[in-house]
């Protein structure tokens, strides 16, 4: 019971935040995802949403990220192009459709190899690895364009509360090393990444800033 309610607390809030991307990308006309970790989790949705379905009721959820991650897909190819002017469109796309390739056919096998029906180990390899892009993006862009707290915060929270789901109430995983180490990894970075994402608005807030004299300082333009 707290299995599913934790799960569903999370798919909730990673619909949230896909909702948020979608927006912020429209808002800012910037990518809001990077771009190998669209790849990466849009491969992990259509494998478990269509080739091998998500086993207990939670399968729609999986569906909802996969159209969700369907607009962010199609908004990446719209507005890619233009952040990476060192790359040719073709290459852009080629790049996208590559991780594509790669990445179904990875989650496939880590799911077959490690007797893993729910695509629990290959879905925290992927997050982990988007959690440092989205922390690497805001450092390469040196701004929070396209970003959000909204987002920093529904991912961390989802990404939370799916692992406490399987961490604590999974007989299955909950002991796992590997799985036990990705979890707080993960968390970790995502903390990072609110933290600096919060420090970043904080900058760009002040320097919007109005100018106030102190006591005793003249006005601009005052003899």
């Amino acid at each position: 019971m707290m299995f599913n309610a934790l799960f569903l607390l999370g798919g909730t809030f990673w619909i949230a935040c896909y909702l948020l991307i979608i927006r912020s990308t429209a808002r800012d006309r910037v990518t809001g995802m990077p771009l190998l970790a669209v790849a990466a989790n849009i491969s992990w949705e259509f494998v478990y949403s269509f080739i091998t379905p998500y086993p207990t009721f939670l399968h729609p959820a999986i569906i909802v990220w996969f159209l969700l991650d369907l607009v962010i897909v199609w908004q990446t190819l719209r507005h890619a192009p233009a952040q990476f002017s060192r790359m040719s469109k073709a290459a852009v796309y080629s790049s996208l459709l590559l991780g594509g390739l790669v990445a179904v056919p990875l989650t496939l096998a880590l799911g077959k190899a490690l007797n893993d029906p729910w695509g629990v180990y290959a879905a925290y390899l992927s997050n982990l690895m988007m959690s440092s892009l989205f922390l690497a993006m805001l450092y390469q862009r040196g701004s929070s364009q396209g970003q959000s707290m909204g987002i920093a915060l529904t991912k961390l929270l989802g990404t939370a509360s799916v692992s406490a789901a399987f961490g604590i109430f999974s007989p299955r995983f909950h002991s796992d090393p590997l799985l036990i180490t990705l979890y707080l990894a993960t968390f970790a970075v995502d903390s990072a990444y609110v933290l600096a994402l919060l420090r970043t608005r904080t900058t760009e807030d002040r320097k919007c800033l109005p100018h106030v004299p102190t006591v005793g300082q003249p006005l601009a333009g005052s003899p």
